[in-house]
């Protein structure tokens, strides 16, 4: 009897204590930890304002946390053309000392690489495995505002009320939108609705359906395996006469065991328990049929949560649609990107007949403007992550985390304009906004830094690169279409290729570019050639006719295939020009997103890279490069970058007089067309080869040199520079070893002068 008393009177007491809410303010509310609420979360706060990040879930990271592990992609994931598109600014920030601290991929120590990058930040105090369950609104100014957020944390018996005058949606769901009454949208747009070639003629309720992520590991003795009685009998449903477990990866799960086709996404515990039907009897197949390797394996791991790729998205000022993306929208107010491809899966997932999904290429990279990214009727909500103002076939693209990154860090600096000038979301001033976001290292198609006092100094440097490729080359024959690449500023001066003939033949060159000044798609041509070669013992430079005008573009050199002709070619080239060849599709499920129809071939990025000489007026590696606005390559290089890496190779910037710097940054190149994986053990170095490792800086002061920093084993692109508060009348930097490239390479420096 005393024992019962004794629990009643702790019943009674967790009552109470769950009962009474723990208020909290703070500047700003983010809900959902995922990738794009962290970079939300770090902007706000490294800007100074104080943030809430509240998340459901126990681990950081959103799906790619250690539940649902999925690759971080973005613009650089699909599709042909979307070169120096890697996602930059504090997505790749965290990517990079990923890289270097985590190399092998692991889940876990990404995860916990993110709680260490939040903890840096003074300003963010986090809350995890808690659930937002309620907000109090009120109309105001002809919306809704969100006054309030009720969240709770079950197994600590606590709750909390969370105030702030500005609150994000980054739950992916869009249950804070959905509980403050935001519009959305659920489900496939009918194709007249906002006129788009990919939807559906009809309406419907059917979203990009999820995946429940498992792993089997190899225990070293045969393991038995008896499935549960709600697993799923593949052999029964007939699936795995248009659906294949692959064998080579029988070991975990694959993308499209996807199902619930029709079951709203916002019923977890229904759609949860479809899946584990599935992926159980996945299992049971691959243990027990005798098709698989798999007699000493058993489960490791199957995630208590789905990888959901859909469910509401909120209307915002203005909803991205297909053609935005597959005719390249330009926007005054672009703040993000994408380019992954419209990915768009069947509706019924594993048990659907149709192929599992259809890559829609894209052009090129698209903008996104930062109307979608606020609520239309919650005029204090912004909208973030996969939950933003996205049509269904944009949502597609735009889904993947890496492009909602750009968006997350917009979303954090409008924050804090929002802030600044006491202003709701739809009234920051987008100029502003993305000037900020550039200097806060962000990077977004057209958008050019303002000038500072780095673009006002003498810039010069110890040695420049030559526009050439010709060190090293070897012969091989010309078997397929393919196109070099070339920056041109506005005209070339000459062109030469490394050619040898095996007998008299005609080589024909198309020469084209893109309409857009950050696509590589051969959209335009400018004119065509043709060279009559004749057979010699040796390969000789060949000059071509470059009689041609362009603004500020990549153009294509595009040799057609021809057997009898050798050219010159090396594994690695120091210039930024790309070498691409054409191939046959071999893929059902790639698709071209502007005419709809499946294609027949595409373009890949070479392994090897096409000798060539080149010679323009306008130097386009020179020093005054790092200080143009530009910040990577766009048209142009956009970056200093030396002739050798033979140490020391000197960036100085001096003025006619004495400035006080109050901060300072450089920006060194980071081979934005190499694909770096977060969580899979794909990658091929721990820190990229042109990120500068060894480097001192120097300041003229008084008439003296003095050095003001020493920087050793640096790994990271963007290095921040102390000043002393004195003037300063020069700034040099040093660079002594690059982490293994043969050149260094600085994209951009920022000096902010003390006014």
């Amino acid at each position: 009897m005393r024992r019962m008393e004794d629990i009643g009177k702790f019943l009674k007491a967790a009552g109470r204590k769950m009962k009474d809410r723990i208020e909290i303010r703070k500047d700003l509310i983010v809900a959902g930890a995922g990738m794009s609420g962290i970079c939300t979360a770090l902007q706000a706060a490294r800007l100074g304002l104080s943030v809430g990040l509240i998340e459901a879930s126990g681990y950081l990271g959103g799906n790619a946390g250690p539940e649902v592990r999925v690759n971080i992609n973005g613009a650089d994931g699909t599709s042909e053309f979307n070169f120096y598109a890697r996602t930059g600014g504090i997505l790749d920030e965290i990517v990079l000392e990923n890289l270097y601290r985590n190399p092998q991929g692991n889940v876990f120590h990404f995860e916990a690489l993110l709680e260490d990058v939040i903890a840096r930040e003074p300003n963010i105090e986090l809350f995890l495995n808690t659930a937002a369950d309620g907000a109090e609104t009120e109309e105001r100014d002809g919306g809704i505002q969100i006054l309030s957020v009720k969240a709770s944390q079950w197994k600590e018996e606590k709750k909390y009320i969370f105030r702030a005058p500005l609150f994000v949606d980054n739950t992916g769901n869009g249950s804070l939108g959905a509980m403050a009454g935001a519009r959305f949208m659920k489900g496939r747009e009918a194709a007249k609705t906002f006129e788009e070639k990919l939807a559906p003629e009809q309406s419907d309720d059917y979203v990009l359906l999820g995946t429940l992520i498992y792993r089997a590991v190899d225990t070293g003795k045969p393991v038995q395996y008896i499935a549960p009685d709600f697993a799923c009998d593949l052999k029964r449903t007939g699936a795995l006469g248009y659906r294949q477990i692959p064998r080579e990866s029988f070991a975990a799960s694959r993308w499209f065991y996807e199902t619930g086709g029709g079951i709203d996404p916002s019923e977890d515990s229904r759609l949860l328990q479809k899946h584990r039907e599935l992926v159980y009897g996945i299992w049971d197949y691959v243990k027990n049929s005798g098709n698989y390797p798999a007699e000493n394996y058993d489960l490791e791991y199957v995630s208590c949560t789905i990888g959901k790729r859909e469910n509401r998205r909120f209307y915002g000022e203005y909803v991205l649609r297909e053609q935005d993306l597959t005719e390249r929208h330009s926007f005054e107010d672009c703040i993000g990107f994408g380019g992954w491809s419209i990915d768009l899966h069947a509706v019924h997932g594993f048990f659907d007949q149709d192929l599992p999904n259809r890559h829609f290429y894209l052009p090129g990279i698209y903008q996104i403007p930062y109307r979608c990214c606020y609520s239309a009727n919650v005029k204090n909500l912004f909208i973030g992550g996969r939950c933003a103002s996205f049509t269904h076939a944009a949502h597609g693209s735009a889904r993947v985390m890496g492009t909602l990154c750009t968006m997350g860090q917009a979303v954090g600096a409008a924050a804090f304009l929002c802030q600044k000038s006491g202003k709701l979301p739809d009234r920051v001033d987008s100029t502003e906004l993305r000037q900020l976001l550039l200097r806060e290292g962000a990077w977004m198609p057209g958008a050019r830094r303002h000038a500072d006092l780095a673009a006002s100094a003498r810039i010069t440097a110890s040695s420049v690169l030559e526009d050439k490729n010709d060190q090293n080359l070897i012969m091989r024959p010309l078997e397929q279409d393919t196109a070099l690449l070339l920056p041109v500023a506005s005209r070339l001066e000459y062109l030469r290729l490394y050619v040898r003939a095996e007998e008299k033949t005609a080589l024909e060159i198309r020469i084209c570019c893109s309409g857009h000044r950050e696509g590589y798609d051969p959209e335009l041509e400018i004119g065509q050639r043709q060279v009559i070669l004749t057979p010699s013992a040796q390969p000789e430079w060949l000059e071509l006719d470059a009689a041609f005008e362009v603004q500020e573009r990549f153009v294509w050199i595009w040799l057609k295939a021809n057997s009898a002709v050798q050219l010159g070619w090396n594994r690695k080239s120091p210039t930024v020009a790309l070498t691409l060849c054409r191939e046959n599709n071999q893929e059902a499920n790639i698709w071209d997103a502007c005419t709809g129809a499946p294609k027949e071939f595409v373009w890949n990025l070479s392994r090897f890279c096409l000798g060539y000489q080149a010679g323009q007026k306008e130097n386009l590696y020179g020093p005054e490069q790092t200080a143009n606005g530009w910040g990577r390559p766009e048209g142009l290089p956009n970056c200093w970058r030396s002739r050798a890496a033979d140490a020391p190779q000197t960036l100085r910037f001096e003025w006619n007089e004495e400035k006080r710097i109050r901060k300072g940054e450089i920006r060194f190149s980071a081979e934005w067309n190499r694909r770096i994986y977060s969580h899979l053990d794909w990658n091929d170095c721990r820190i990229l080869p042109e990120i500068i490792r060894d480097y001192d800086v120097f300041a003229e002061i008084g008439g003296e040199r003095r050095c003001i920093a020493q920087v050793r084993g640096n790994f990271k692109r963007q290095n921040k520079i102390s000043f002393p508060e004195c003037p300063v009348r020069a700034v040099e930097f040093v660079f002594l070893q690059t982490n293994g490239a043969d050149y260094f390479s600085v994209d951009e420096v920022l000096l902010e002068e003390d006014v």
